[in-house]
């Protein structure tokens, strides 16, 4: 019987497997060595890219750095008291939050006065008590403001505004603490 003629695009396997399939063709080294190439550098590339990543994240979650004293005042919705001298100013936070802070000195006669005018949002924590409840104000310094109960809408961005008073002599050193929950 005479054998049939293969088809132009048909070339029987010289070797062919069992069944009559030719076996899966062998990839040629330079195809393998290009192929874990470029594997292995998409995989570094990513990993390089994912830890470039996590150490900006965590660079700014942890390093605290200088901030113009407006901008702090504007986050805080105040004004820097006319006062004020040695004014520190710092960005505390991170990529999930804003807060900032700040230190700066005062004379300590009409402070009270001074700051409310300053920082229109806070109101002076002190201990009270109407009949039998007292309300006690938490303050490890001499003097404590911040902003609690506010009925109005706030100025400035920041959801809370806590200043804390250290009085050293005759001037009175105020600690302030602007951020967002």
């Amino acid at each position: 019987m005479p054998q049939p003629i293969p088809s132009p695009q048909w070339h029987p396997h010289p070797h062919p497997g069992p069944g009559g399939v030719p076996p899966f063709p062998q990839p040629r080294k330079w195809q393998t060595l290009k192929i874990v190439a470029i594997t292995l550098g998409a995989t570094l590339g990513g990993v390089g890219l994912l830890l470039a990543g996590l150490g900006f994240l965590f660079y700014q979650q942890v390093s605290p750095h200088g901030a113009r004293c407006s901008e702090v005042m504007e986050f805080a919705g105040a004004s820097m008291p006319e006062q004020a001298t040695e004014k520190k100013c710092r960005d505390d936070g991170g990529w999930l939050d804003r807060s900032y802070s700040a230190t700066f000195r005062m004379p300590k006669e009409q402070l009270t006065e001074r700051l409310l005018g300053a920082f229109p949002r806070v109101r002076e924590l002190k201990s009270s008590c109407v009949g039998r409840v007292c309300s006690v104000a938490t303050c490890k310094e001499d003097a404590c403001f911040a902003n609690v109960d506010e009925q109005e809408v706030p100025t400035g961005k920041a959801s809370h505004v806590e200043l804390e008073v250290r009085y050293e002599g005759d001037t009175a050193l105020v600690m302030l603490q602007a951020f967002n929950v």
